[in-house]
């Protein structure tokens, strides 16, 4: 295996390309646990080499006609000198936006790579500049989800108000996933309490998907919405989570021990299923039923 400490900026942009090339390939079945050099040398750059050189590499590779280059670049900018403790946002930030920016008003303007697009929403979110919101922005509707994955990425740093708009219409996304990640900035990561904010968890309480209508209610919960708690106790019935226990916590309301008692058998039938989280979620369950002051033997 290489040295990467001791390999040049050269042989690290080369291992780290290399990587980006064959991520959407199966690989080698025959050595699933051998570590991603690719994925190493790519972390060498950001965290211990960043100096100008890197910095001068990265924008470089942004402006490369192909477009592996142009994501490895804008990976590298998003997050170069993160571990330096003089900035939580690491190095040569005004230079790092600059270069972004342009990478994604090029982009959007020429070839509109989906693969481009979404690496650099991502560094965006890693910068955390309230200027990028607007740019994001554009491509709200972009046809590819993993695209619109990155404008949630990018956006859930920011608590401003077109931030929050654009999540909360990204909430309702056709695609799962985007709906997932941008319900949970929602619910958890967005400090502001509004009424949109609350329209919005309300319309992913029967959502499809276990996960977002989990969010949905631990979002709700951190709120104090009391009109949620049939759907806690409705889903408790069902299943167990952390989203739910926490909502339960939050509540510490005795009318949940029932469904908390429910959750409980469902919990403890994991145990002798040897689930790998079991133990995981007995903690949660727990909690949740101290908090409730619940009085219980176990199930």
């Amino acid at each position: 295996m290489m040295d990467l400490s001791a390999a040049d900026l050269n042989q690290l942009i080369d291992t780290a390309l290399q990587h980006l090339e064959d991520e959407n390939s199966h690989g080698d079945a025959n050595h699933p646990a051998l570590p991603n050099p690719g994925r190493e040398a790519l972390a060498e750059l950001q965290l211990n080499r960043a100096d100008t050189a890197t910095l001068t590499a990265a924008i470089d590779l942004c402006r490369n006609t192909n477009s592996r280059c142009r994501q490895l670049g804008a990976a590298i900018l998003g997050q170069l000198g993160h571990s330096r403790g003089n900035s939580p946002y690491g190095v040569f930030r005004e230079e790092r936006y600059r270069a972004l920016h342009d990478t994604l008003r090029t982009e959007i303007a020429t070839t509109a790579n989906p693969g481009v697009l979404n690496e650099v929403c991502i560094a965006l979110s890693h910068l955390k500049d309230h200027r990028a919101i607007g740019i994001v922005l554009e491509l709200i509707d972009h046809p590819n989800a993993d695209v619109r994955t990155g404008v949630v990425m990018a956006l859930t740093c920011h608590q401003d108000e077109a931030a929050v708009s654009g999540l909360i219409r990204l909430s309702s996304d056709r695609d799962t996933d985007v709906r997932d990640l941008a319900t949970f900035a929602l619910a958890l990561q967005i400090d502001v309490d509004t009424a949109p904010i609350r329209s919005a968890l309300h319309a992913r309480l029967d959502d499809i998907e276990p996960d977002v209508r989990n969010e949905a209610i631990e979002g709700l919960a951190r709120r104090h919405d009391r009109t949620v708690l049939p759907y806690l106790v409705r889903e408790l019935q069902e299943q167990v989570s952390d989203p739910l226990f926490s909502a339960a916590r939050e509540f510490a309301d005795p009318s949940l021990c029932p469904a908390l008692m429910n959750a409980g058998r469902i919990v403890f039938g994991l145990k002798e299923d040897g689930h790998r989280l079991a133990n995981y979620l007995e903690g949660c369950w727990r909690k949740a039923v101290a908090a409730c002051g619940c009085r219980f033997d176990n199930p």
